[in-house]
Parts: structure tokens; sequence; C-alpha cells
């Protein structure tokens, strides 16, 4: 059986997909990383899966996920640098976490 699209609920605050499901147990997922609201009981509605997934502190998730990006990115560059791996800013992962912070370098 193919998925309901829940259509109230808001964006993906991790991918920024609209297709946002309700899930095979009890709360809303988004189809196309996966990130899932709250898990409810058996005898929560849609209205409520919709209602956990448009209500949680998505500013403050995606502030800490760049944070952690923005140290793991800096520690990883000190690593490669210190033990001569060769120029970070080659490194595709690299390259993909500068483009995801908006980084300006020298």
């Amino acid at each position: 059986m193919e998925p309901i699209i829940l259509p109230s609920a808001k964006e993906c605050p991790f991918c920024g997909s609209s297709r946002i499901v309700k899930g095979e147990r009890y709360f809303a997922m988004c189809v196309d990383c996966g990130a899932t609201g709250p898990e409810r009981t058996s005898d929560a509605t849609e209205r409520r899966f919709v209602s956990d997934w448009n209500s949680r502190k998505q500013e403050t998730n995606i502030a800490r996920l760049l944070e952690a990006l923005q140290l793991l990115y800096q520690e990883t560059r000190d690593y490669i640098e210190i033990n001569n791996l060769g120029d970070p800013h080659h490194n595709v992962s690299m390259q993909k976490a500068r483009e995801a912070l908006k980084w300006k370098f020298p």
C-alpha cells in the first residue's frame, strides 16, 4: 500500500522535502531522508502526527547540526593538515561540508 502524503505537514527541516507521510507505525516521516516525528500510541490520529511534526523545534535542531558540522569540519581539517594527508580543500566530504556551512576561505 502506498503511503499517504500528509498535505498539511511542514517541509522537512533536514532535507526540505514536502513529501511527509504517515509512517509504518505511529508517526510522521519524511519520504526522502527518513526523518521522523515522535512516535505515538496506536490510537493517535493523522492530525496528531502532523501536529507533532509541525511543532518540533526546527531552528534549534538545525543550529545544533550546523554547530556539530562546523566543529567536525575544523577537527578534520586540522587532522588532515597535521598528518600531511594532502589538501583538505580537495576532499569531497570537506567540500560538501563547506558548501553546507557556506564558509568563505582565504
